[in-house]
């Protein structure tokens, strides 16, 4: 008798369970227009379309259509869209907060978690050891020769971007975007930097470990000009001089 009534309460505890479950939905009543914020109920291991986040058990929500500095809480285990960072982690919920980073201004800066990716066009320029979380500033929208300092030595380094000087009280770089010159133009980078497409390295500062780039696209047929031996070969020149420290290429086309 004892027996029959463990299995019967079991049977009423299992019962009590399933009806506390969520109502579940298919794939196909997720809306094919969803509006940001919009949320659906989902089974279990139903899959998450782009564009969708998980906030809670068998909870989805839209963020398509966010603006910058939105902000939203997921579960640990959800997708992260692109152009979302994180910031702060809930333990206590297994949450973490994200922030709509899309849409930012030149020079706009946020703090993300360490675990974060860090999206397209931003750089790091801080560092908190206590919450181990990184400041980024967004670099986006920039113009020819704009410069942004204080950034750290672990930062990506977007497209189009080149270290133009190094601070080592503070262990921290400068840099200078290069898109928009004009054909021989110079700029000046430290010798660890990497050289954008297009520029060439026409000289080398070796008491102060730099290298002036010059910029070569434009060029005429025939030009030619110097580069050093360390230097890419840019598109469309020809190496017509090989010299001990220094090379002579010519424009071709």
């Amino acid at each position: 008798m004892k027996k029959k009534s463990i299995v019967s309460a079991l049977f009423v505890l299992l019962i009590s369970m399933l009806l506390a479950l969520p109502a579940q939905v298919s794939a196909d009543a997720i809306p094919t227009d969803p509006y940001y914020g919009e949320t659906v109920t989902v089974g279990l291991y139903d899959p998450i379309p782009p564009g969708w986040v998980l906030t809670g058990n068998f909870t989805m929500m839209y963020v398509g259509g966010a603006s910058y500095g939105d902000r939203i809480s997921i579960l640990t285990e959800s997708p992260l869209p692109a152009d979302w960072v994180l910031v702060n982690y809930d333990s206590y919920h297994y949450k973490w907060d994200a922030v709509y980073v899309g849409g930012a201004s030149f020079g706009d800066t946020e703090w993300i978690a360490t675990e974060s990716r860090v999206p397209a066009e931003w750089v790091y320029t801080g560092y908190d050891s206590w919450s181990h979380n990184y400041e980024i500033t967004y670099v986006g929208g920039a113009d020819y020769n704009d410069m942004v300092s204080g950034v750290l030595p672990e930062s990506p380094l977007p497209t189009g971007w080149v270290r133009t000087g190094y601070y080592s009280y503070g262990n921290t770089y400068e840099l200078t975007y290069t898109v928009g010159a004009e054909y021989l133009d110079t700029i000046s980078i430290v010798a660890e930097s990497p050289v954008p497409e297009g520029w060439a390295k026409t000289g080398y500062d070796s008491y102060h470990n730099r290298y002036e780039l010059t910029y070569t696209v434009g060029a005429s047929y025939g030009d030619t000009i110097s580069i050093t031996r360390e230097s890419p070969l840019p598109e469309g020149w020809i190496i017509t001089f090989l010299g001990w420290l220094s090379h002579r290429i010519t424009y071709i086309g």
